[in-house]
C-alpha cells in the first residue's frame, strides 16, 4: 500500500514504516499511514475507507471504491478545461477527457466513430481496442486484417494483445460481452484509463522499475554517506593529534631558536673584544718596535757590539710579533667560521619554522572543512533521533489501543530549536527526550502487568498439583507447563 502510494503521488513517506509486516497492527499501521498521506500531501478527498477494511479485505465494495478514486485523482488524461467543482463534475471531467484522448489518438483512423461515447459501435467490435494497441506498438499487429463485421474474434484478439503486448489483464472483461455491448461504462472506463496509463510511462519513462532503480541508488548512497562519515571522523581524530603533535614542535623549535639567538649574540660580542685586543696589542707591538728602532739607531753610534745585540733584539721582537700575529689570525678565522655556522642553523631554522606554521594553517583549513561536513552529518543524526521519539510515542500509543484511554502531551523540541543549541546541548535535550518516552513506556508496561496480576487474582483458583505428585499420576504441574512454554517461545524467536 505505501509503495503504491510512493509511485502514484513521486513522493517519498517520511514516517517510519514495517518494510516486512507480519503482524496485523502492523499492517493496519502501515495502511493507516498511507491513507494519511494521500489526505495530508495529496489532499485525496472523500476517502471511505479504513486501514482495517483494506487489511480484512471484507469489504470488497469499499476496496474498489476506493481503487476508483485513485485512479480517477492519479490516472486521469490532462484536461484543458481544468478539474474545479463538485465530485460528480470531476467524474464527468474523467471520463470525458478518457474518451477525448481516446478520440485524439484515434483520429487518422477513418473506420473508426467514437462520437457514442463508451457505448459506440467501435468498442464493440473491437476496432477501437485494435486501434490504440496499434498506436502503442505498430509492429504488434496490422490493423488491416481485422473487419468490423468478426466483432468476438477482433474483442477476443485485443484484449489478447492488449495484455501481451500493452501489459494491461485481459480478464477485467469478457470478450462475449463486450462484443454483444453488454460491458458497463465502468468497467469500459478501468480498461482504457489502464491503457492510458501504458502510454504515459511508455512516453515519460516513469516506469516501476525506474522507480525503483532509483530508491536502490538512493539508499547505495546513503550507505556511501555512512561509511564516508565515519571515516571522516577517524581523520578528524587523526588530525587533532598530528596538530597538537605539530604544537609541541613548534614550541620546542621556538625554544631552540631562542637559545641559539643567545648563544649568536653572545659569539658576535667574544668576536668585538677579540678585535679590539688584537687592535690594541697591535698598536702596543708597533710602538715597541718604533722604540727599539730608534734605540737601535742610536747605539749603533755608540759601538758595534751594542748595535749586534740591539739587532738580534729587534729580530726576536719581530718574531714574537709574527707569532702573536699568526694567533690572532687563527683566532679570528675560527670566531668567522663558528659565525657562519650559527648563521646557516638559524636559517634552517626559520626555514623550518615556516613549514611548520605552514602545515599548522593547512591543517587548520582542513579541520574548518571537517568541521563543517560533521555538521551535516550531526543535522541528519538530529533529525533521525526526532524521528525515534516520535516512534515511541506512536508505539505508547499501539500499547493502549484496546482500552480507552487519554494521551498524555508530548513536548518534542523541533528542529530548529535544537540547531540554536551547542552539540553537547543538543545530545542532552535529545537524551532527555528519549529517557522521558522511555520512562512513560515502563510505566504502561507496569500498569500492563498490574493489571494482569489483578485478572489472575480475581480468576477461579486452580488446583496445583505438586511435583511429587504430578509424578505419580505422570501429570506435568501447571508452572512446569508454563516453563515449557516460555522456553518453546524463545527458542521459537530465535
Amino acid at each position: 500500500m505505501i509503495t503504491l502510494v510512493e509511485i502514484l503521488s513521486g513522493k517519498k513517506i517520511t514516517e517510519k514504516w514495517s518494510q516486512n509486516p507480519k503482524l496485523k497492527v502492523h499492517k493496519i499501521t502501515n495502511c493507516f499511514l498511507a491513507l494519511k498521506f494521500l489526505q495530508d500531501e495529496c489532499k485525496l478527498q472523500n476517502i471511505t475507507i479504513s486501514a482495517e477494511d483494506i487489511v480484512n479485505a471484507d469489504r470488497m465494495n469499499l476496496v474498489l471504491g476506493f481503487c476508483w478514486l485513485l485512479l480517477r485523482n492519479f490516472q486521469a488524461p490532462p484536461s484543458e478545461e481544468g478539474s474545479s467543482g463538485n465530485e460528480k463534475d470531476k467524474a464527468n471531467a474523467f471520463e470525458a477527457n478518457l474518451l477525448k484522448w481516446c478520440q485524439d489518438t484515434l483520429g487518422g483512423y477513418k473506420d473508426i466513430d467514437l462520437k457514442d461515447g463508451f457505448k459506440s459501435e467501435a468498442f464493440h467490435n473491437g476496432k477501437a481496442l485494435l486501434g490504440l494497441i496499434a498506436e502503442y506498438d505498430k509492429s504488434a499487429l496490422d490493423y488491416s486484417k481485422y473487419k468490423a463485421s468478426e466483432k468476438l474474434q477482433n474483442c477476443t484478439e485485443a484484449l489478447k494483445l492488449g495484455e501481451s503486448v500493452v501489459g494491461v489483464p485481459g480478464d477485467l472483461i469478457e470478450a462475449a460481452e463486450l462484443a454483444e455491448g453488454k460491458v458497463s461504462d465502468s468497467n469500459m472506463v478501468l480498461y482504457l484509463s489502464l491503457l492510458y496509463n501504458a502510454y504515459k510511462e511508455k512516453y515519460q519513462g516513469q516506469t516501476k522499475d525506474s522507480i525503483l532503480k532509483r530508491i536502490a541508488e538512493l539508499e547505495a548512497k546513503l550507505k556511501a554517506l555512512i561509511i564516508e562519515n565515519e571515516e571522516l571522523k577517524s581523520i578528524r581524530v587523526n588530525v587533532e593529534s598530528t596538530v597538537k603533535e605539530l604544537g609541541s614542535k613548534i614550541e620546542v623549535l621556538t625554544e631552540e631558536k631562542t637559545v641559539l639567538m643567545s648563544s649568536k649574540e653572545e659569539v658576535e660580542t667574544n668576536l668585538t673584544n677579540l678585535k679590539e685586543t688584537f687592535s690594541k696589542e697591535k698598536t702596543d707591538l708597533d710602538e715597541t718596535i718604533a722604540e727599539l728602532e730608534e734605540n737601535i739607531s742610536l747605539l749603533k753610534s755608540s759601538s758595534g757590539e751594542n748595535q749586534t745585540h740591539l739587532e738580534s733584539a729587534k729580530e726576536e721582537a719581530k718574531k714574537e710579533r709574527d707569532l702573536i700575529k699568526e694567533e690572532l689570525q687563527k683566532t679570528k678565522d675560527k670566531l668567522n667560521k663558528e659565525k657562519e655556522d650559527l648563521q646557516a642553523e638559524q636559517e634552517d631554522l626559520v626555514k623550518n619554522v615556516r613549514r611548520a606554521q605552514k602545515a599548522r594553517e593547512e591543517l587548520e583549513e582542513a579541520m574548518k572543512n571537517r568541521q563543517q561536513e560533521q555538521g551535516k552529518a550531526i543535522h541528519d543524526l538530529r533529525k533521525h533521533l526526532l524521528d525515534h521519539v516520535r516512534n515511541l510515542h506512536v508505539w505508547k500509543i499501539f500499547l493502549e489501543q484496546d482500552r480507552e484511554y487519554e494521551s498524555e502531551d508530548l513536548h518534542l523540541v523541533m528542529e530548529p530549536e535544537l540547531e540554536s543549541l551547542s552539540f553537547a546541548e543538543q545530545i542532552s535535550t535529545l537524551a532527555t527526550a528519549i529517557d522521558e518516552e522511555d520512562v512513560k513506556l515502563d510505566a504502561l508496561l507496569v500498569e500492563r502487568k498490574e493489571e494482569d496480576a489483578k485478572k489472575k487474582a480475581a480468576a477461579p483458583a486452580k488446583v496445583v498439583v505438586t511435583t511429587a505428585e504430578a509424578a505419580k499420576k505422570d501429570v506435568i504441574p501447571l508452572d512446569e507447563k508454563k516453563k515449557e512454554k516460555v522456553q518453546k517461545k524463545k527458542a521459537a524467536k530465535k
